[in-house]
């Protein structure tokens, strides 16, 4: 986080200088080469060190940060492969957590319903990162045979008789 508020001052700061000092051509020259040093040669590592200590602080503004960065840089496919692998993680520990069969359901939905904040807030409800989360929850509600389906389906038949969602455990 404080190297991407570090860019987003860098950033400000040169296109600042641009506007007050340099030719007003020279900004997008100026800019390329910003991006070429500050974020290209560092996307990797800050991907790999830093996305999943912000997805689990819900670290929005800075999750914006770093999609709007490497979008500019074309590299939002590392936030989509490092988004994937956070929820298939995450989602799989819930679900091979046999203890808590009772709450995998339950638990599931909320940790759905923070990844789509996250999507929604930081990722501009990108339909890439859409797919990736639902292709990474189908992934780790298949990693168990069968039990995820029956407590599912348990947990909707008590909707369904009580009209209510059932209380977690």
């Amino acid at each position: 986080p404080d190297y991407l508020k570090h860019l987003c001052d860098r950033y400000d700061d040169e296109v600042n200088r641009v506007s007050h000092y340099l030719i007003h051509t020279s900004r997008n020259k100026l800019i390329a080469i910003l991006d070429e040093h500050l974020l290209k040669t560092h996307a990797v590592q800050l991907v790999n060190n830093g996305f999943d200590v912000l997805m689990e602080q819900d670290r929005f503004i800075d999750l914006k940060r770093m999609y709007t960065f490497w979008g500019r840089i074309n590299a939002r496919d590392l936030l989509f492969k490092a988004f994937h692998k956070y929820i298939q993680k995450e989602s799989l520990e819930i679900v091979m957590d046999k203890e808590s069969d009772k709450d995998m359901v339950h638990n599931l939905l909320i940790f759905r319903e923070r990844m789509s904040i996250i999507l929604s807030k930081s990722f501009e409800k990108n339909a890439l990162f859409n797919d990736k989360m639902k292709s990474a929850f189908e992934h780790s509600i298949n990693q168990r045979e069968n039990r995820p389906a029956e407590l599912i389906a348990k947990y909707v038949d008590t909707i369904m008789r009580t009209g209510r969602v059932p209380a977690a455990a």
